[in-house]
């Protein structure tokens, strides 16, 4: 119970952090609970890395932070319309100088975009892979 406690004290059902939270836990509770010369440990700890780096989210910050050294830290200003009624937001960076360089880094945004996405998307074939070919080995 103690094991658990802080787990299940803080899941919240807000998005898929939390139910990654949950696995990664109990994929390590397993991993510690088979023998040291069982083979399928590998295949449990390589799911537990896969759930963890989905849990902690990284893939934005690797890939953009190559963006961001690139084109710069992304700015983002509230700008009145004429009438002062209200504002649009206004996404810069400061080494965007002409048209063609904001173009050309929307452009690449959009690639690290899908990059990250693609990322993600191994993580979790992997992990539905193992999953899918393994958990029933997982226990005596």
């Amino acid at each position: 119970m103690v094991y658990w406690l802080p787990i299940i004290w803080n899941d919240r059902p807000w998005d898929q952090v939390y139910f990654f939270k949950i696995l990664a836990h109990k994929l390590l509770s397993i991993e510690h609970g088979l023998d040291r010369e069982d083979s399928e440990i590998a295949n449990v700890r390589m799911a537990r890395i896969a759930i963890e780096r989905l849990r902690d989210e990284e893939y934005e910050k690797k890939v953009f932070a190559i963006h961001d050294e690139k084109w710069g830290e992304l700015k983002m200003n509230g700008v009145w319309n004429d009438d002062h009624t209200s504002t649009r937001l206004v996404f810069s960076r400061p080494k965007t100088l002409t048209s063609k360089e904001v173009e050309r880094e929307r452009k690449e945004y959009r690639v690290a975009v899908k990059h990250t996405q693609y990322l993600q998307q191994q993580d979790l074939d992997c992990f539905a892979d193992i999953f899918r070919k393994h958990v029933l080995k997982w226990w005596d």
